[in-house]
């Protein structure tokens, strides 16, 4: 029998697989292969890139690209949809380029291929094929069959992680190809930000939205063929929907047809006079903490809970995100000594706490999103992000009103200007909450709405102010990396 440590050629590779269980065969051989395609995606991204062919017949990398989705779904979700999709695009790549100009196209194809092998044998010798072109490819040979070994290692002793890295750490001898073809797209790049995101999730080992990357590579072949700007445009639908599960907000968000505006409903307020209660106890601790020690009207919770109570009170969800932002911010404070640990303060955060418990049990929507909310990992604001970000103010204001256009207006900011809250624990700042929830909730919602209605769109671009649409996509984007949709 071939061991492992065995492996080294397409033959070797072969024998293996077709060793393992049946049932095992073809699960193994598509993740091996898929793997090992990935690996090498950089090279055939840059000759899409840099070849004057490729140039010449308009092949871009969109064909290759879907390859890779449907095979890294069908490591998790073998379908017979998936199947069908996977002989339309591996013949889409085969064709793109006579699959003779670069190998490295005819490894994706061969890597899709096996997850529309009739029997485990088939997948076994595609699948041995495929790593063995890729092996040969360039000259890293020893480097690919060392991940394979890694690879079968993992598969033995059961699924292949979701954490786990396409390259050992700093192995990876494609990684100034990678960079060669991010510099080489230039100001095209923003066309091309999804791949670029996932394909850099996938070589860090960052866990995947298979449910997200599953609906995108059954996106209809005809909107494939139109072009990267088709598929952008129905990936950033799908990106919306998944990022506005993953940024509840518990209100209405409607569109005023007659202003040419989105605006925000909240829920209705149950039980107004218990909740009044909880918010004076928050405003005397509040005037209790200003007057005695550390807190100043210029600190950033103080800001935040004096807005919430003037402006907000009838909108419970608000209260809840606000009043828990700035509970975890004080306590960071207290934690790192920046702020006095006197039983006043203390009184303000434990008044702040009631508040917010209060309004989770009066309003069972509010719960639950926090629910949803807590499983959501945040993630640091790249500072690329924040730039782009503030460029979004003044025309996601311009496109709301009422309280979303002021909250627009305050929460960019605060996302924007490392008002960001600090964990004593030293880990990364990550954004707060309800500002990032607000802003990334509601533009994946606009999002929604202008794709079920397209007169919208007609509707806000008769104004001679912004482009709605990109703006909106640009944010969902953005969001989808914050909130670890992707």
């Amino acid at each position: 029998m071939v061991e492992i440590s065995d492996i080294k050629d397409r033959g070797s590779l072969e024998a293996w697989l077709l060793a393992q269980p049946e049932a095992q065969i073809k699960p193994f051989a598509i993740a091996i292969s898929g793997r090992v395609a990935l690996r090498v995606l950089p090279d055939m991204w840059r000759w899409t890139v840099q070849s004057e062919r490729a140039r010449e017949k308009g092949i871009t990398a969109l064909p290759f690209l879907r390859c890779y989705v449907v095979s890294t779904v069908a490591c998790h979700k073998p379908s017979d949809e998936l199947r069908h999709a996977a002989v339309a695009v591996a013949t889409d790549a085969a064709v793109a380029t006579d699959a003779t100009d670069a190998t490295d196209a005819a490894v994706v194809a061969a890597a899709t291929v096996a997850t529309d092998a009739t029997d485990a044998t088939d997948a076994a010798v595609v699948a041995a094929a495929t790593v063995a072109a890729a092996a040969a490819f360039r000259v890293f040979r020893s480097d690919i069959w060392a991940e394979v070994w890694k690879d079968c290692k993992a598969l033995q002793a059961g699924p292949i992680p979701e954490n786990w890295p396409l390259w050992a750490e700093d192995r990876d001898p494609l990684a100034d190809v990678w960079a060669e073809v991010k510099a080489g797209l230039g100001t095209a790049a923003k066309d091309w930000q999804f791949w670029i995101d996932w394909y850099e999730s996938m070589l860090h080992g960052a866990p995947q939205n298979i449910d997200m990357l599953e609906e995108i590579a059954l996106i209809d072949d005809a909107v494939w063929k139109d072009g990267p700007e088709a598929v952008n445009a129905a990936i950033a639908g799908i990106q919306g929907k998944y990022l506005s599960q993953k940024a509840p907000l518990a209100e209405r968000l409607e569109f005023d047809h007659e202003r040419g505006q989105f605006y925000a409903t909240p829920i209705a307020v149950q039980k107004p006079e218990l909740l009044s209660v909880l918010l004076s106890r928050v405003e005397d601790s509040l005037e209790d903490a200003l007057h005695a020690n550390g807190l100043t009207p210029e600190s950033n919770e103080v800001r935040v809970i004096k807005r919430t109570l003037a402006k907000y009170r009838d909108d419970p969800q608000r209260i809840e995100m606000d009043f828990t932002d700035s509970v975890v911010s004080l306590r960071a404070e207290i934690d790192k000594g920046w702020l006095q640990d006197t039983s006043v303060n203390g009184a303000l955060i434990r008044s702040l706490e009631e508040g917010v418990r209060g309004v989770r049990e009066l309003h069972p929507e509010v719960a639950e999103n926090r629910k949803i909310l807590a499983v959501a990992k945040l993630r640091e604001l790249p500072e690329a992000d924040k730039a782009v970000l503030a460029e979004t103010k003044d025309g996601l204001v311009a496109i709301s009103h009422g309280a979303m256009a002021d909250d627009f207006a305050a929460d960019i900011p605060e996302l924007v200007n490392d008002a960001l809250l600090p964990l004593p624990d030293g880990a990364p700042r990550l954004p707060a909450a309800g500002p990032a929830v607000r802003v990334f909730g509601r533009v994946s919602r606009m999002q929604l709405l202008i794709k079920k209605y397209p007169e919208i769109l007609t509707k806000i671009e008769k104004s001679p102010t912004y482009r709605t649409l990109a703006i909106v996509g640009t944010v969902v984007g953005i969001g989808v990396l914050v909130f670890g949709v992707l």
